[in-house]
């Protein structure tokens, strides 16, 4: 899936649903992530919607590495899981810009 306006119409329309929408983020997920070819090109993988444009869609943004009880105490969100290796031993090629 690719395209600035792809990804701000599918947003536009979850948060259309629903006067409030709490979404649950970690900081994380906003860091630029890319592949790194052979020849050394990279190649950006499309950027998630930030804190602001979420808020702009009508969501209460819950930005947090922490763990959360949500949903009236039903379901837990962990929080962050720390990695024990990183993801650049894993897949050849990867790139953030968290590391």
């Amino acid at each position: 899936m690719t395209g600035e306006g792809r990804r701000g119409r599918g947003t536009r329309e979850v948060m259309g649903r629903r006067a409030v929408l709490k979404c649950y983020v970690h900081p994380g997920m906003f860091a630029e992530r890319a592949f790194q070819k052979p020849d050394g090109e990279l190649i950006r993988f499309e950027k998630v919607p930030n804190v602001d444009e979420l808020a702009q869609a009508g969501a209460s943004v819950i930005n947090t590495e922490e763990p959360q009880s949500i949903a009236d105490g039903t379901l837990y969100l962990s929080g962050e899981i720390s990695r024990r290796t990183c993801i650049r031993n894993r897949i050849a090629g990867a790139r953030s810009s968290r590391e």
